[in-house]
């Protein structure tokens, strides 16, 4: 489950930041909900400035690794924000016109919404 929020000033509307909120981000912990799979997110800074740089989400597909006790379970890359949802970087006004897409590009809602 994944929620984005973008915080912008009431008169000018300009953002200001944004909230990721991701089920393994709100609990700190890997989880997993009856229709998604365990999944852990990582989240890259940049270490002068301190601001974040992207956000990857992993997962493992339970099945597979229910189906095969003696393998290790594999974490494999879900999506990516700068990639998966075509991002210039992550700061508030990138976001911003994100959520202003998700209205206009129905793929692009398509694929936010399988990721939440």
């Amino acid at each position: 489950m994944e929620q984005i929020s973008v915080h912008t000033n009431k008169k000018t509307k300009v953002p200001f930041g944004a909230s990721i909120t991701h089920r393994s981000v709100t609990t700190s912990t890997v989880v997993t909900y009856p229709v998604n799979h365990p999944a852990f997110t990582v989240m890259e800074w940049d270490k002068e400035f301190m601001v974040p740089i992207n956000v990857e989400v992993y997962m493992m597909d339970l099945d597979k690794a229910n189906k095969n006790p003696d393998k290790k379970p594999e974490w494999t890359l879900n999506h990516s924000f700068i990639n998966t949802y075509q991002m210039e970087d992550l700061s508030p006004s990138s976001f911003k016109k994100f959520t202003e897409k998700l209205y206009s590009d129905g793929k692009m809602a398509g694929i936010y919404e399988s990721h939440r």
